[in-house]
């Protein structure tokens, strides 16, 4: 992680320059962190243009004249070579998911974003929809008082030609979990889907390795919230001699150094895991495993699940839909 915090820390300077008062400190945060833990050098200048592309085409009332289109245009800088030209493709797939009887607003705009870096091709794109569609009423249908709109990025990534068994794992993750000191609520949901993705490993291991992840957040006193329990998810799935939580205080004690970061506790600490999880992907042997894609994907669903949370604090004041 030597390059990839010094990388972090210099992209939120340069957002704090050129953006200061175009998006809050979180929303930063997170675009800084995007460019970073994707290695791609962070242009400024294009990435605004990027955004007020973005702003342009949307509708007068869309969210998109807030602040979700800074985080929307970042994840189309570090998916695409041309990622002016695919704004519009994202305004097809936004248009395809609501044809899908998904509803409109902020959450369906990034869910259009991550379906268009996964799965643009036309033919591919519309069976995911659909499955994206089951899975979000499978998910509303097991747990109605916690599935939201902001479920619709976590369904379209994770939805697959599997989606009941995927259901029926997630479950037995999320009662098993709640059984031993986890809080019930959206983010142990989140957290049941990650785990659902891996196959390779049975039921019993894998919430055993949660809850080591878990009982180290509380040995270096990070304080088990349920925001911190995705993330949680994501480390039990690295092979336990990977897992060193040691590396993840370091990280996050050299981020609350910076002074625009130090009150920034929350974010700081899930960063420093996601920057850690970055690093193991890119390091260890399981670049050559089937649990390598897992994860990967996983550390794109804990992305869409911080873009997710900023843009709840956001932009839900404005009721903007369109």
């Amino acid at each position: 992680m030597r390059q990839t915090i010094p990388t972090y820390i210099d992209n939120f300077q340069l957002l704090q320059k050129k953006c200061r008062w175009k998006m809050n400190k979180k929303t930063k945060m997170i675009i800084a962190s995007i460019y970073a833990m994707n290695r791609q050098h962070f242009h400024i200048n294009h990435f605004i243009e990027i955004a007020d592309t973005i702003k342009k085409e949307a509708g007068f009332f869309s969210p998109l004249k807030g602040e979700t289109r800074y985080m929307i245009a970042a994840t189309l800088d570090v998916n695409f070579a041309e990622p002016i030209d695919a704004v519009s493709l994202l305004f097809k797939s936004y248009k395809d998911l609501i044809q899908a009887k998904f509803k409109r607003g902020s959450y369906t705009y990034i869910a259009a974003a991550i379906l268009l870096t996964s799965h643009n091709e036309e033919e591919n794109k519309m069976a995911w929809i659909s499955q994206a569609k089951q899975m979000y009423d499978q998910m509303q249908k097991g747990h109605r008082f916690l599935t939201s709109h902001e479920d619709y990025p976590l369904a379209v990534l994770l939805a697959s030609k599997d989606n009941k068994e995927v259901m029926e794992r997630a479950e037995t993750f999320y009662q098993l979990l709640n059984k031993n000191g986890f809080r019930k609520g959206n983010n142990l949901q989140c957290t049941s889907h990650i785990l659902a993705l891996e196959k390779e490993h049975d039921v019993d291991t894998l919430v055993h390795q949660v809850i080591h992840v878990f009982d180290a957040f509380r040995r270096v006193r990070f304080k088990q919230k349920p925001m911190y329990y995705p993330i949680m998810g994501m480390l039990a799935l690295l092979p336990p001699e990977s897992f060193q939580i040691e590396d993840i205080v370091k990280t996050y004690k050299s981020l609350k150094k910076v002074k625009d970061f130090k009150w920034e506790k929350d974010l700081n600490i899930i960063l420093a895991a996601s920057f850690f999880m970055k690093e193991e992907l890119s390091i260890s042997a399981l670049t050559e495993t089937t649990l390598f894609t897992t994860l990967e994907a996983i550390l794109q669903v804990q992305q869409a699940v911080m873009i997710s949370t900023v843009a709840a604090a956001t932009i839900s004041s404005s009721g903007a839909s369109d």
